[in-house]
C-alpha cells in the first residue's frame, strides 16, 4: 500500500520520535540501526533528534568489530554480585 500523495514521511517520522521520547527522562540509543532496513526510516538519526528537541545530554561512541563482540558473554552472576 502507498502512502497518500500528501503524506510528509519526515514530518511522521519526527512525530513518531516525539512521542516515543514523550516522557521519557533517559534512554541508551543503539544509533547503528543495523537491524533495521535502510528504507524503514529514511529520515537521519541526528535529525530526527534535533528536531525532536530530544538532543543528547552525553554521547558514548563505542566501537567493536562483530567478531569480538558475538565471542563476549553476558555473566549475570558476576552483574549481580
Amino acid at each position: 500500500m502507498d502512502d497518500p500523495s500528501d503524506f510528509d514521511r519526515r514530518v511522521h517520522e519526527i512525530a513518531m520520535t516525539k512521542h516515543i521520547f514523550e516522557g521519557m527522562k533517559q534512554s541508551i540509543i543503539n544509533g547503528n540501526f543495523f537491524d533495521i532496513e535502510e528504507e524503514a526510516v529514511s529520515t537521519p538519526l541526528n535529525e530526527l533528534l534535533v528536531e525532536a528537541k530530544k538532543l543528547p545530554e552525553l554521547v558514548l561512541h563505542l566501537k567493536v568489530d562483530e567478531k569480538n563482540f558475538m565471542q563476549r558473554k553476558f555473566d549475570e552472576k558476576e552483574v549481580k554480585s
